[in-house]
């Protein structure tokens, strides 16, 4: 209650907050950021594991020029025609290391999406039993308050018929006012 004080001056107690409810796990785990953030990384890494791989694979292209020259004056210009198969194996003593570099960095980034996942659930399930124990906590707060306010109005009725004094009457007021703020302000 102090610290909603410290940043409004509203009543707590008329603050209506509909858009805070309880998510359900399997929503909370589908629109997690942290979670959709890390499987695009292991989407990432499994896309430059492809990379790098197909780039030691052989390459065969083919090509085909066509052209018209004039050398000299004494010459008939002469049309060529140039076809051919060209392939391309790339030797690299690195290869093999940069596979495997690319095979590591996708098994970290799946263990990391894998402890990601049990961070988000552990959050989760710690944020609802915290929310669990406030509201015990409230319930337990309201019914303490009640049992006071019924103490004060039988010490009061009590007073009304001369079987109690104005002293006894105080006092349980006084404890009752103090209990309920006491009770409000350990609300977190």
């Amino acid at each position: 209650m102090r610290k909603f004080q410290t940043y409004s001056n509203l009543n707590y107690q008329n603050v209506k907050l509909d858009f805070l409810t309880e998510m359900r796990f399997n929503d909370f785990i589908v629109n997690n950021t942290n979670i959709k953030i890390q499987e695009f990384e292991y989407r990432k890494t499994a896309l430059e594991k492809d990379i790098i791989t197909s780039s030691y694979l052989p390459k065969i292209s083919v090509y085909g020029t066509y052209g018209y020259e004039d050398n000299s004056m004494y010459t008939k210009d002469d049309d060529y025609y140039n076809y051919g198969l060209k392939l391309s194996i790339p030797i690299d003593y690195n290869s093999n290391k940069n596979k495997e570099i690319s095979q590591i960095k996708r098994k970290i980034s799946n263990d990391t999406l894998t402890q990601i996942k049990r961070n988000e659930e552990s959050f989760y399930n710690s944020s609802i039993k915290i929310i669990a124990f406030i509201n015990k906590k409230i319930i337990n707060i309201n019914q303490t308050i009640l049992r006071y306010k019924n103490l004060y109005t039988s010490v009061n009725a009590l007073y009304e018929r001369s079987l109690k004094t104005i002293d006894d009457v105080s006092i349980c007021n006084d404890n009752t006012k103090k209990l309920c703020n006491k009770s409000i302000s350990t609300l977190p």
